[in-house]
């Protein structure tokens, strides 16, 4: 946290000191949205959504009016959940019983639904096609990358809570652990209202379509994230 803290600070020294510079623009934005994972796993087809909400800076740096390229640094909060979820192999099954009282059939946890808990650091780098003013209205679009670095990860099984950071010591049959690196493919788009010569109102739709395995559950199969944004902003 105190790590996240400096850099916010560093961030804002930046705002400042090219504030007056007409190629950078900053902001504050505030995202909610639905987060969900998708596994090439089969025998995983009971996956559902959950709540997912960022905020953090924004950045943007005009090459002209029309083309940037956008940045910033963000704190994201994602849940989903799954069922029957695979167990590592050759783990004997008594010795899964006598240890966590789960039921395993054919490799797999029975009758059991996983919630995950994630946060990241995300940097974002997209390209951005903004229209001319039309009205009040600035209209855009935006392709790019999402680089996440998780800061920490939680799952919960039938009401009983793991630290990711010890979950080989407290459910030891399972190889269940978070990747540190998630990314994210994004396309979005929205517009932006002005409020007066410096300062407009940002609103944008968006989707991060994950392709990087976030799971090491023990199955040798893909689990990626993905999500449905809604933000909103502010820009300096």
């Amino acid at each position: 946290m105190k790590k996240i803290i400096v850099v916010l600070a560093f961030l804002s020294f930046i705002t400042n000191s090219f504030s007056q510079n007409k190629k950078f623009r900053f902001g504050l934005e505030f995202t909610n949205g639905i987060s969900f994972m998708n596994s090439d796993n089969t025998d995983i087809a009971n996956t559902k959504v959950g709540y997912a909400f960022n905020y953090g800076l924004i950045g943007e740096y005009y090459f002209n009016k029309n083309y940037a390229l956008a940045s910033g640094l963000e704190v994201s909060h994602l849940r989903a959940s799954r069922s029957n979820s695979p167990a590592i192999e050759n783990v004997y099954e008594n010795a899964i019983n006598d240890s966590t009282g789960f039921n395993v059939v054919n490799g797999l946890v029975a009758n059991q639904k996983e919630i995950y808990k994630f946060t990241y650091v995300d940097i974002p780098i997209c390209f951005k096609l903004k229209s001319n003013e039309i009205g009040y209205f600035k209209y855009f679009g935006e392709f790019g990358f999402v680089n996440s670095f998780r800061v920490r990860s939680r799952l919960t099984i039938d009401g009983s809570t793991f630290d990711n950071e010890s979950i080989n010591k407290k459910l030891s049959p399972f190889d269940l652990k978070s990747g540190f690196y998630n990314a994210s493919l994004k396309v979005g788009g929205g517009f932006e209202y002005t409020i007066s010569d410096k300062t407009a109102l940002l609103v944008e739709l968006s989707f991060n379509n994950g392709f990087v395995n976030i799971l090491k559950d023990g199955d040798d199969k893909r689990t990626v994230l993905r999500v449905v944004n809604l933000t909103t902003g502010i820009m300096f």
